[in-house]
């Protein structure tokens, strides 16, 4: 599928997913409500009915409201008709409370206590049937007058509002109201939930733990899991006070979470992109964003608001991320996404954050973690065929060690040595077995530490010391570097000169090695530079095209896909062989 086609068609997903919540969530007809009124002392029925202290009520005064208190709702039916249907109140309010209609008490929620230990939490959503209306002319639409005696003397946290209301319409259809469009949600949950699954059963996040893989796209794996969590934990915070309701003390503690979730979900997405798409995130930039985060909790009263404007940011700094990273098969659809859920969440305001969030966030996590298990899927095919080369190296790497010619000549001059120098003799076969022994411990590594492969080397050229007679210089610069490299490199190269070049001219010119080793943000690049000897009257042209030249460059395929660099060459009367590669430090 062409990379716009999947942009437009995930797009139009998340749309299409976005209007039927919003559909679902559309608010049934209910009564219009005249006049709210509070009282912000305790009183009997009867005093407060004839009381003239009757304020309008003010949701940020009534939120700080501890003490018991009263409330008064007039409410008008909407249509000039009587009423058929059963109707039914729906009263949200952080307290104890009871509810009268007509100087008659219709229920209780919870126990109004003038002190913590004579009051029982109510919960904070509370429906219930309504006696029957009438008109109380022809022709004159129905009117109620609720009045609601309250306490919240457990509340655990201040707020900016009390978020109070009274709503009174069809009771199936407020009923239906709190339960329907939940089922989107659920199918959304579904989604994310088979995803991570998906995701799970492909790369198990605890071989990352344990150690054994430890790639940045791994990490990034484990944020998107994590992000994954936060998807499924949010739609349960908020589907508990519609679908299960909880007594008002609890209200403050999910609020809190619903908080931490949002924090959550607004930094690891981000971090996940720059993982995942390998862009630097400076220091500096990290420590902004954790910082004006930081002021946006500290500074904004409203609850829904810090949570908006976190998510906001959230989406800016994730296109802002995703502008900056290398255009894959995927990028165009994860940018079309992020601006869709900017364009959802400016549109619908506070709404967003009721529900459209998470069907928007399921949309975005099924791509993500799809176009993750993609590139998952194809980085093992490719790590099956490194391995398949890996152990073509090693078996390269001993065949070179016990390459006939050479062990020919070794053998001879060892026969020689017996018979006129034994103690030199020995040493020579002590010298063979180690190089052999370390060829064979080397086959079995993928990548060896830098003074490895030097000490490697340096034995090699002390054996052929005592097989030629004579002595080999072997200077390194930058010998104190720390890095790693696929065994046996070096050792080819030497291996190369003393077979294109003989063993007198080796001797005659030395070896000389420039290891060069920069870091540049998060990758590190390491460079060899080799300088051996090129035989008088030979060009060596042909060089580069043996099978030493091709050990090396299958190495480093092998252990640096496509990022890495060998080129050989004559300079005057030297012969240059350099090696440069690029890995994520």
């Amino acid at each position: 599928m062409k990379p716009w086609i999947s942009a437009l068609f995930a797009s139009s997903l998340l749309f299409a997913a976005a209007a039927l919540w919003l559909l679902a969530s559309a608010f049934p007809s209910t009564w219009k409500l005249i006049r709210a009124e509070m009282i912000l002392h305790d009183a009997t029925l009867i005093q407060v009915q004839a009381s003239s202290d009757w304020q309008a009520l003010n949701q940020r005064t009534l939120a700080n409201q501890r003490g018991v208190y009263w409330l008064r709702y007039r409410l008008q039916a909407p249509a000039a008709s009587p009423q058929p249907e059963t109707q039914g109140l729906w009263l949200a309010l952080r307290a104890a409370s009871e509810v009268y209609l007509g100087g008659q008490l219709l229920g209780r929620n919870g126990v109004v206590g003038s002190n913590k230990a004579t009051e029982v939490p109510g919960r904070v959503d509370w429906q219930m049937a309504l006696p029957n209306q009438r008109p109380a002319t022809s022709g004159e639409p129905a009117k109620i007058e609720l009045l609601i005696r309250a306490s919240s003397q457990r509340m655990p946290v201040k707020f900016a509002s009390a978020d109070a209301y009274a709503i009174v319409g069809n009771y199936a259809d407020l009923h239906a109201f709190r339960n329907t469009r939940w089922l989107v949600a659920a199918l959304a949950y579904g989604a994310i939930l088979v995803a991570c699954l998906y995701f799970i059963a492909i790369r198990p996040p605890f071989k990352i733990w344990a150690g054994t893989v430890a790639k940045a796209s791994d990490y990034s794996g484990v944020c998107l899991l994590l992000l994954g969590a936060v998807g499924l934990l949010l739609p349960c915070l908020e589907a508990w006070r519609f679908l299960w309701g909880y007594s008002y003390p609890w209200h403050g503690i999910r609020l809190l979470l619903l908080q931490l979730l949002h924090l959550m979900a607004s930094l690891l997405l981000p971090i996940y992109l720059a993982l995942r798409f390998k862009v630097n995130l400076r220091q500096a930039w990290i420590l902004f964003g954790l910082f004006g985060t930081g002021l946006l909790f500290l500074c904004v009263e409203s609850t829904d608001l810090r949570m908006w404007l976190v998510q906001a940011l959230s989406l800016l700094a994730g296109i802002a991320i995703m502008l900056r990273a290398p255009r894959d098969a995927d990028w165009l659809t994860i940018v079309m996404l992020l601006i869709s859920m900017l364009s959802l969440a400016i549109l619908t305001g506070g709404d967003y954050l009721d529900g459209l969030y998470f069907i928007a966030l399921a949309v975005l996590m099924v791509s993500l973690l799809l176009a993750h298990t993609r590139e998952l899927l194809a980085a093992s095919a490719r790590a099956s065929q490194l391995e398949i080369e890996r152990t073509k190296l090693r078996a390269e790497l001993l065949k070179r060690g016990m390459q006939p010619h050479w062990l020919l000549n070794t053998l001879t001059a060892m026969q020689e040595l017996i018979e006129q120098q034994p103690a030199h003799a020995s040493a020579m076969v002590e010298r063979l077995a180690d190089e052999f022994k370390n060829l064979h411990r080397l086959s079995e590594c993928t990548s060896i530490a830098l003074a490895e492969e030097l000490a490697l080397c340096q034995g090699h050229l002390n054996l052929r010391e005592l097989v030629h007679g004579l002595k080999f210089r072997f200077n390194v610069d930058g010998g104190s570097a720390n890095f790693e490299l696929p065994p046996g490199m070096l050792h080819a190269l030497i291996e190369n000169a003393f077979t294109h070049s003989g063993a007198t001219a080796c001797a005659r010119a030395g070896f000389e090695l420039q290891i060069i080793q920069t870091r540049e943000q998060t990758r590190a690049s390491q460079s060899i530079r080799l300088s051996s000897s090129l035989a008088q009257g030979a060009q060596r042209t042909h060089q580069g095209q043996g099978t030493g030249s091709a050990f090396i460059r299958a190495s480093l395929q092998s252990a640096f896909p496509n990022q890495w660099q060998f080129a050989q060459y004559a300079q005057g009367e030297r012969w240059i062989a350099q090696m440069s590669w690029q890995c994520v430090s």
